[in-house]
């Protein structure tokens, strides 16, 4: 059986992204940039099918502060690539972009 909150669904059937409290970092202030990378990737792939996809949850300081790690960069350049050149192009330019 599988649990989820109202908002969950709320967010499934609007093509939110939004993670969890789990996510957040030590101090609860910001998600951990593993997360933030993540979620744009997640960003990307859903926009593929549903372009009104969108990610709820950071603000454009917080992707700067957390485009720094490369090691999840390219971790998830890597699984998008998997997902199609197109969205690992996409998400390439993005990651540009920032």
């Amino acid at each position: 059986m599988i649990y989820f909150t109202e908002e969950c669904l709320d967010d499934l059937c609007s093509h939110i992204i939004r993670p969890t409290e789990y996510t957040y970092n030590e101090n609860y202030e910001n998600h951990e940039y593993r997360t933030v990378i993540k979620a744009l990737r997640m960003l990307v792939e859903r926009q593929q099918d549903f372009p009104e996809s969108r990610i709820e949850f950071m603000n454009n300081d917080q992707l700067k502060d957390e485009y720094r790690n490369l090691f999840w960069i390219a971790l998830n350049l890597d699984k998008a690539h998997s997902s199609g050149y197109e969205i690992s192009e996409k998400l390439f330019r993005l990651f540009q972009a920032i």
